[in-house]
């Protein structure tokens, strides 16, 4: 079952892994696992205008397309990852990582300066990326912190609350060429709104 697991690693959020280490047998019923923590949403800007740009070229473009993106998304990857957070989900162009509170670890002041931290690094490595003379990328991130229960079901996880919380704050930047605006926010107790902290 070890072997197993270490397999699906690679493919799962450590949420995930981390409850499989525990008890290994598989999650029929919903369960609800609650935990402070620091969140982090990326909205990639200018994607439909780079697809746009290069369908245009056939299937060499589609192909272009597919290795920038996968180069961009690693790098994401990577600046979470050496910021020790964890790839939640993905959705299109967006992605929600999360930096859990664990027992024992990091508190979560801790883990909301990692995540700002990666933030910024995501800013940088966003400003320096072209990836055609045509299009640009930019990024619209939302960083947050609280309480926060996620859902694991039979096949799926539900971050709903977190990542609506997550879309609604960011939905309201402009990214601008030189500049990627960061929205910091604390988690809403119920749910039921944004309670903004810092814009920068």
């Amino acid at each position: 079952m070890v072997e197993q697991i270490e397999a699906l690693a690679s493919y799962v959020p450590k949420i995930i892994v981390r409850r499989l280490q525990q008890d290994p047998t598989p999650i029929a019923k919903p369960r609800i696992d609650r935990c402070a923590a620091a969140i982090l949403f990326i909205d990639i800007s200018g994607f439909t205008r780079l697809t746009e740009t290069l369908v245009q070229s056939g299937p060499a473009g589609l192909e272009e397309l597919s290795l920038v993106l996968n180069a961009y998304f690693s790098q994401m990857i990577d600046l979470i990852l050496g910021e020790g957070g964890d790839v939640l989900k993905f959705a299109g162009d967006a992605l929600l990582a999360i930096w859990p509170c664990e027992e024992g670890e990091a508190d979560l002041s801790e883990l909301t300066l990692r995540a700002c931290q990666c933030a910024l690094a995501m800013q940088r490595y966003s400003l320096s990326y072209r990836p055609s003379q045509e299009a640009s990328l930019a990024l619209r991130i939302s960083v947050g912190a609280g309480n926060i229960a996620i859902a694991l079901l039979a096949v799926s996880i539900n971050v709903g609350n977190i990542w609506w919380s997550a879309i609604l704050s960011a939905r309201f930047i402009k990214p601008k060429p030189w500049l990627t605006p960061i929205r910091l926010f604390s988690l809403p107790r119920l749910g039921l709104g944004l309670h903004p902290i810092v814009r920068a």
